[in-house]
């Protein structure tokens, strides 16, 4: 099994799991150093997302088909206020990586923000069929239920 698809199995929401692109970048060839990846983790862990952003717009250029690359991307674009360029990175995720659960609850969140409560539901509901034990989504369509008025729903 390659490194990158050990890394697409795991919870790709992690910070930590950054460091694991850290090796991929260097195994797979690309031209970003490590120091620059090394540079971006903390960017990303001090919430500067827009320098890490410019980073992982970068690497996605470098290797298109690595998912978690346009996940992080869409996550700090949501970050830097680009709500519909986050929806546009986490479409690259679902069209790469069916089953990487975590996008669908973050672009519900994203939905959410761009008020269409319908698509955002529908996003908890799929990222729940995917992963039953994931709490994040459950707490999201709660709050969604409450603010619907359905507070037995919200439960």
């Amino acid at each position: 099994m390659s490194i990158m698809s050990k890394c697409r199995k795991k919870n790709r929401v992690s910070l930590l799991s950054l460091t694991t692109l850290a090796v991929i970048t260097l195994v797979m060839g690309c031209k970003t150093s490590e120091t620059d990846y090394r540079a971006a983790v903390e960017m990303a862990r001090n919430e500067n997302f827009r320098k890490a952003e410019s980073f992982f717009q970068n690497f996605t250029v470098e290797e298109p088909s690595f998912d978690s690359a346009w996940f992080y991307l869409g996550y700090c674009k949501q970050r830097n206020g680009d709500i519909r360029g986050a929806i546009k990175c986490y479409d690259q995720v679902t069209k790469l990586s069916p089953t990487f659960y975590e996008v669908y609850n973050m672009r519900g969140i994203c939905k959410g923000m761009l008020g269409d409560p319908d698509g955002e539901m529908r996003e908890y509901d799929k990222c729940i069929d995917l992963a039953p034990d994931f709490h994040r989504p459950y707490y999201n369509r709660g709050n969604l239920k409450y603010d619907r008025g359905d507070l037995t729903g919200a439960l």
